[in-house]
């Protein structure tokens, strides 16, 4: 089933690597002048899935985000739930991979912002036995250019 997803064995020995679950480690946004920044603190919440049919998942967000007051989902008031929802990035889809640029692609199905669905998001990749580093392109901010860069470690 592995072997359907990827153009040639380098491919596949990468993708062999990302299979399973990773834990994010750390969030960090990093401008274009190299002022760093950690938008959810030093230790972000977050899992992410890849499996040998081509499908990923991910969750990621800022720890200790406040309670509703309410414990039912719905209840939540105006200023609870865009709260909830800033703090949470959360999508799933397929995968693919080009080893020979060190680029993989998750082309998002579902995702917490409808926007992405349909459009793939790039992210460069570095992959160091059980550490696995996600980097986005720039992407502009309120005017500012960001690079941002997901640490993440295998499940064990």
């Amino acid at each position: 089933m592995l072997k359907k997803i990827i153009k040639d064995e380098m491919e596949y020995l990468m993708v062999s690597q990302l299979v399973g679950i990773w834990n994010l480690r750390s969030f960090v946004a990093r401008d274009k002048d190299g002022q760093e920044l950690k938008p959810w603190g030093e230790s972000p919440l977050g899992k992410l899935f890849y499996d040998q049919s081509g499908q990923m998942a991910v969750v990621m967000s800022q720890p200790n985000r406040p309670r509703f007051r309410s414990p039912r989902p719905f209840e939540g008031s105006s200023e609870e739930v865009k709260a909830a929802f800033e703090n949470l990035e959360a999508y799933a889809g397929r995968f693919e991979i080009d080893s020979s640029s060190g680029v993989i692609t998750h082309h998002v199905e579902v995702c917490r912002m409808p926007n992405w669905e349909g459009h793939p998001q790039v992210r460069r990749y570095e992959i160091d036995g059980d550490w696995l580093v996600l980097h986005t392109p720039l992407i502009e901010v309120e005017g500012t250019q960001w690079t941002f860069s997901f640490s993440w470690t295998r499940d064990r």
